[in-house]
C-alpha cells in the first residue's frame, strides 16, 4: 500500500527526490513477536534453545517444548524453523484448548514467509477452534487485504471490533481498509478513532498518525499535517518514514532547513536511499 507524492511545487532536483525516494507507506503489521537484537539476550536464546533440544532428545513429544521453541526461534528471525517447531506442537497437540493460538501463532510465521494462502488458512483454523479470538480475525483480515480481498478482509476487521468494541488496532486496520478501497474520508475517521484508544498497549499508533499526517498531505493541508508526524516520532523516534513525510510536508511550507534536517534523521536510521540527493539538495543550502 504505498503511495507516491507527485503534484509538487519544486525544483526539478527536489522533485526528483519526491517522485523516486519519498514512498510513504499506509500499511498492515502482524501482531508479532519482537525480533531481538541485543548481543548477550542472543546468546542466551541460542542457550536457552540448546538445552530445550537436549531435553527434546529424551521426550519428544513433549509438545510445549515445541512451542517455547518456536517462540524463541521467531525471536531471532528463523521463521522457517519457528513454523516446523510448531507444525510438530499441532501434531503432538499437548493442550487441545491451546490449540487455536498455535495455528494463530503459525498464521503469523506463515504471513512473514509470504505465504498469504496458508496464513489465511492457519488464522480460519484458529478461529474455527476459538470463534471468539479477535487477533485471528484482525490478522486474517491483514491477510486477506494483501490478497485484495477488501470485503472479506473489512468483514473481519468488524469482527474483530465487534470482539474487542473501541479497540484502536482494528480501527487502524478499517482505516487502512477504506483507504485501499479510495475512501478518504473513512480511513481518516478510522485513524482518528485510532489514536483516541488509549485503554490498549497499541501497535499501530505512530502509524495511525503518521497515516492521518499522509492524508492531510494528499489534501495539501501542510499546517495541519506536521503536527501528526511530530506525534508518530515522538511515539517512535526511530520511525524513518514519518521523517520522510514530514520533510515532504516542510518542504512545502518552505522550511528547507527542516527539510534537511529530517532527511538527515533518515538517513541515520538506514534509509540510504535519500543519502545522495541530501547531499545534492541540501549541501547546496547549507
Amino acid at each position: 500500500m504505498n503511495i507516491i507524492y507527485r503534484k509538487y511545487k519544486a525544483t526539478k532536483l527536489f522533485l526528483f527526490i519526491v517522485i523516486a525516494l519519498f514512498v510513504t507507506t499506509i500499511g498492515y503489521n502482524q501482531n508479532a513477536i519482537v525480533l531481538e537484537t541485543d548481543p548477550v539476550k542472543i546468546a542466551k536464546i541460542e542457550e536457552y534453545l540448546k538445552n530445550i533440544e537436549v531435553t527434546l532428545t529424551h521426550d519428544p513429544q513433549a509438545g510445549a517444548l515445541y512451542i517455547k521453541k518456536a517462540s524463541l526461534l521467531t525471536a531471532l528471525g528463523k521463521y522457517e524453523e519457528a513454523k516446523t517447531s510448531l507444525t510438530k506442537a499441532i501434531t503432538i497437540n499437548p493442550d487441545p484448548a491451546a490449540l487455536f493460538f498455535i495455528y494463530y501463532r503459525r498464521g503469523d510465521l506463515n504471513y512473514k514467509l509470504g505465504l498469504s494462502e496458508e496464513s489465511i488458512a492457519d488464522f480460519s483454523k484458529s478461529i474455527e477452534l476459538q470463534p471468539q479470538y479477535e487477533w485471528a480475525y484482525l490478522d486474517r483480515g491483514m491477510a486477506l487485504a494483501d490478497k485484495g480481498k477488501m470485503a472479506e478482509a473489512e468483514a473481519d476487521f468488524l469482527k474483530a471490533l465487534e470482539l474487542k468494541p473501541n479497540w484502536g488496532d482494528a480501527f487502524y486496520c478499517l482505516g487502512i481498509c477504506y483507504h485501499d478501497q479510495a475512501k478518504p474520508e473513512k480511513a481518516m475517521n478510522y485513524f482518528n478513532l485510532a489514536i483516541k484508544d488509549t485503554d490498549h498497549q497499541l501497535l499501530f499508533k505512530d502509524k495511525a498518525y503518521n497515516n492521518i499526517g499522509i492524508l492531510y498531505n494528499h489534501q495539501k493541508k501542510y499546517n495541519l499535517s506536521v503536527p501528526y508526524f511530530d506525534k508518530a516520532i515522538e511515539l517512535n523516534p526511530n520511525y524513518s518514514l514519518a521523517y520522510i513525510n514530514r520533510a515532504v510536508a516542510k518542504y512545502q511550507l518552505n522550511d528547507i532547513d527542516g527539510v534537511c534536517t529530517d532527511l538527515q534523521r533518515a538517513i541515520e536510521l538506514g534509509r540510504e536511499d535519500v543519502k545522495s540527493e541530501y547531499e545534492k539538495y541540501c549541501n547546496s543550502k547549507r
